[in-house]
C-alpha cells in the first residue's frame, strides 16, 4: 500500500513539474513575442517620423520657394547692372579693383536709383557713408568681400545720374537647387516716353542671409539686344567734358560741359575707349582737364569717339 501512495505522489510530482517548465516556457514566448512587437512598432514609428521630417523639409523648401518675390529693391539693384552690360555678361566671380568706383558711382551716388539701406544709412548720418557700410552694401549686392577702407564719408548728395534707364518690363522665377533663376525681358530708353531697345535678360540669385538686399546677392547677369529701336544717323556730333574719374571695362563716363549743335545731350555721356589705346593715355596724362570728343551717331548715352584731344581746364 505504502508503494502504491508513493508512486501516485512521484507521478503527481513529475507532472507539477512538467506544469510548471510548460507555463514557464509559455511566458517566456509571450514576453518575447511582445517585446519584439513593441521594437517593431517603435521602429515603424521612428521611419514614420523620419519620412514626416523628410516630407516637412521638403514642404518648407517648396514653400520657400514660392514665397520668393522680386523685391522693388532688388529688381532696381539688377537694372543698374545691367544696363552696364547690355549684350554682355555680369560675373560676380570676377570683379577686380575697378568694381569700387563702379559701386559707388552707380549705387551710392546714383540719383535715379536707391534702395532701403543705404536711405537709412544716409538719413541717419545726413547723407554721408563710411567705408564699412559701403563695404557691406558691396558685399550684399555681390558676396564678395571688398575693401572700402579709401572711401570714407562718401557724399550721396555729390550724385551722379546716367542717361539710360532700364525697366524689367516681364519675367519668370525657376529654381536650381537654392539658386533663383530670373529669365526676362527689359526695356532700356533715355527718354520715358520711347523705348530705344528691348533686352533679353538672365540672372542668378544666390542667397546670402547677411545681404540687405532681401537675403540674396547677384552672381550673375547676361543681357542679349532682342530690338534696337534707334535709328542709325550718319551725322558727326562734338561736345566738351569733364572725365568723372569713373571707368569700366574700357567705358569712361564724362560730365558734358558744352556742344555746338542741335544734338540732345544729358548731363553725363559713357565714351567708349576699347580699341583705343591712344585716348586712354591721353586722359592718364591731363587729369582734371577737359576734353573735346567727336563722335558719329545718335545715340547720346554711349559713344566711341572718332576724334578725342585735350582743351584745357
Amino acid at each position: 500500500m505504502k508503494a502504491i501512495k508513493a508512486a501516485i505522489i512521484t507521478i503527481i510530482s513529475l507532472v507539477l513539474v512538467i506544469m510548471v517548465i510548460g507555463l514557464g516556457y509559455f511566458l517566456y514566448n509571450t514576453l518575447t513575442l511582445r517585446n519584439d512587437y513593441s521594437q517593431n512598432i517603435n521602429t515603424d514609428n521612428t521611419k514614420a517620423e523620419v519620412n514626416n521630417n523628410v516630407i516637412s523639409e521638403k514642404n518648407d523648401e517648396t514653400q520657400i520657394k514660392k514665397e520668393f518675390v522680386l523685391s522693388e529693391d532688388l529688381k532696381g539693384a539688377i537694372e543698374v547692372l545691367a544696363l552696364s552690360y547690355l549684350d554682355n555678361e555680369f560675373d560676380s566671380d570676377k570683379i577686380n579693383e575697378e568694381w569700387k568706383d563702379y559701386f559707388i558711382s552707380h549705387y551710392i551716388k546714383n540719383a535715379r536709383y536707391s534702395f532701403s539701406y543705404l536711405n537709412q544709412i544716409s538719413e541717419k548720418n545726413n547723407g554721408i557713408i563710411e567705408s564699412d557700410d559701403i563695404s557691406y552694401m558691396s558685399y550684399s549686392l555681390t558676396g564678395n568681400n571688398i575693401d572700402f577702407s579709401n572711401y570714407t564719408q562718401v557724399d550721396v548728395n555729390d550724385s551722379s545720374s546716367f542717361m539710360n534707364t532700364g525697366r524689367i518690363t516681364d519675367y519668370k522665377i525657376s529654381y536650381d537647387s537654392d539658386l533663383i533663376i530670373i529669365d526676362g525681358t527689359m526695356d532700356v530708353f533715355a527718354n520715358p516716353d520711347m523705348i530705344d531697345s528691348s533686352n533679353a535678360i538672365h540672372v542668378v540669385l544666390k542667397p546670402n542671409k547677411d545681404s540687405c538686399f532681401d537675403g540674396y546677392s547677384i552672381q550673375y547677369v547676361k543681357t542679349e539686344v532682342i530690338n534696337n529701336n534707334k535709328t542709325e544717323d550718319a551725322s558727326t556730333h562734338t561736345f566738351t567734358g569733364y572725365y568723372m574719374d569713373v571707368e569700366m571695362d574700357g567705358v569712361y563716363e564724362f560730365e558734358v560741359n558744352t556742344y555746338s549743335d542741335d544734338f540732345v545731350y544729358e548731363n553725363f555721356i559713357s565714351v567708349d575707349l576699347n580699341d583705343l589705346p591712344d585716348y586712354k593715355q591721353l586722359i592718364e596724362d591731363n587729369p582734371g582737364k577737359v576734353f573735346e570728343i567727336t563722335f558719329k551717331g545718335d545715340d547720346n548715352s554711349k559713344v566711341t569717339p572718332i576724334n578725342m584731344v585735350v582743351k584745357g581746364d
